[in-house]
């Protein structure tokens, strides 16, 4: 965590499991799991402070990067919603880790921000903030949809070479100025 220069007041959303297989101890319909990699466990929770599934994320460069494990059958798996405030601007990115070093941030833990609909967050106060992709057509798609969607979106200048937040922390980047200078609507 240290290396990914996580801030240390972040350290509390983290956790370390020895044994991807030891997953079955809170959600037992992944007994089957016999992988026993250590991982990184990042817990979503609903606004309650219920847990409703988790990612583990690779340590030491595994093919799987991620494996997610849902809890709540019908809860959305976003990351962070137990400490937002809907009051106040809300950053939404990709990533859990990416999140922690923005604040009242979410994360979609990928690109599906469509679930962001099911969710009762002021829309005037979210800002979409996708991995720095440029050329990848997809995303492209998604990033027009919910500028047509009339959310806040920022869109990354060509001076930003970094994938992602984490990265670009990790250069140096004031990353909170650039999203706020790079925020279209």
């Amino acid at each position: 965590c240290l290396a990914r220069n996580i801030p240390l007041a972040k350290f509390s959303h983290l956790y370390y499991i020895p044994s991807v297989k030891d997953i079955a101890k809170i959600a037992p319909q992944y007994n089957t799991i016999k992988t026993e990699e250590p991982r990184l466990l990042l817990p979503f929770y609903n606004e309650a402070g219920e847990l409703t599934g988790v990612t583990m994320r690779g340590l030491r460069g595994e093919s799987l990067r991620y494996i997610m494990i849902k809890i709540q059958d019908d809860a959305p798996l976003i990351f962070g919603m137990n400490t937002i405030d809907k009051t106040a601007p809300i950053i939404i990115v990709e990533g859990p880790i990416d999140s922690l070093f923005l604040p009242n941030s979410l994360a979609c833990a990928g690109t599906s921000f469509g679930k962001l609909e099911s969710l009762s967050l002021p829309k005037e106060n979210i800002t979409i903030v996708f991995d720095n992709q440029p050329r990848n057509t997809e995303v492209c798609k998604i990033v027009e949809k919910y500028i047509k969607l009339d959310y806040n979106v920022c869109i990354w200048p060509c001076s930003i070479s970094e994938k992602d937040v984490n990265d670009m922390v990790s250069s140096g980047r004031n990353v909170q100025q650039i999203i706020q200078d790079n925020t279209y609507k």
